[in-house]
């Protein structure tokens, strides 16, 4: 196929990093591949690169509205529009399979959490949505072409977890491993560290930020009960280019009032909720 048809699957982006991801991955490979048509099935704006680039061809089922409604979607009604456009690959960044489709597709997996025991009681209808997706990942990684993991970390969790085909499995090259794996040099005891936390996004209920906020404090008091003479409060920053639930944000900051702690804004101690400069939320990490 001399001026190929790829459908991009972006149903599942409907927040945060995954309309990131959605956004930024259409724009790279509509630039990067010219002569390719793109059909962006999206079910929020969000996943649109803005402007839509002439070789991208939005798709926006108005039925796609809820998590059922766009599994229904998918599975039922996008075998059809596939075919319809005589799709030759589909890059599926929810990462399940339409099974009802011969298309050649590439799972994406980047939500970790099916393959990552909970570090915290999900209550009994997360933990059966987690388990149903599960099951539905397991059908899906020996029925596509590629099983695509965002790190090599995530693969090998995965492979713990879930019987993966090593012959379809790739690592898309974000630079994550290379970030974390690099610096061969050992790092401070653990003892002369301060406590520190850096969470760099969007603020949701879903990312249990309380939990983080807990265990900071009560790794301070720790500290501070075995060297009373040691400066040792946790430090604590929050940079989120969007405030996207400002009841979550307004509890956030009652858990750190009532364990103690000011919202300082200073360089040492900060907790920040809400938009900050790009520059710092760039720049942060590298301290």
């Amino acid at each position: 196929m001399t001026n190929p048809i790829v459908a991009i699957d972006a149903l599942s982006a409907i927040s945060g990093g995954g309309l990131s991801v959605a956004r930024g991955l259409c724009e790279s490979l509509a630039v990067a591949r010219p002569t390719w048509t793109l059909l962006m099935i999206a079910s929020h704006d969000g996943a649109l690169p803005s402007p839509v680039p002439a070789n991208v061809e939005p798709i926006r089922p108005a039925s796609a509205r809820s998590t059922l409604r766009r599994w229904h979607f998918e599975q039922v009604a996008l075998p059809r529009v596939l075919s319809r456009h005589d799709v030759g690959a589909v890059l599926l960044l929810g990462g399940f399979k339409i099974f009802a489709s011969d298309c050649p597709q590439a799972a994406v997996w980047q939500n970790a959490h099916i393959w990552t025991p909970p570090v915290a009681s999900q209550g009994w209808r997360l933990s059966a949505y987690i388990a149903l997706q599960k099951i539905v990942m397991r059908a899906t990684v020996s029925r596509v072409e590629r099983n695509v993991f965002l790190s090599k970390d995530s693969a090998d969790r995965a492979r713990r977890s879930i019987d993966l085909p090593e012959t379809s499995v790739d690592i898309a090259p974000i630079g994550i491993d290379a970030h974390f794996y690099a610096n061969t040099a050992p790092p401070p005891p653990f003892a002369r560290r301060d406590p520190y936390l850096l969470a760099v996004g969007d603020v949701y209920a879903h990312k249990r930020f309380e939990l983080a906020i807990d265990a900071l404090a009560a790794l301070g008091a720790q500290r501070r009960n075995r060297a009373p003479d040691r400066r040792s409060d946790p430090r604590c920053l929050e940079l989120s280019r969007r405030l996207v639930d400002p009841d979550q944000a307004e509890r956030l900051h009652e858990r750190v009032g009532i364990l103690g702690y000011a919202l300082a804004r200073t360089p040492d101690r900060a907790m920040r909720l809400g938009s900050s400069p790009d520059h710092r939320a760039a720049s942060r990490p590298s301290d």
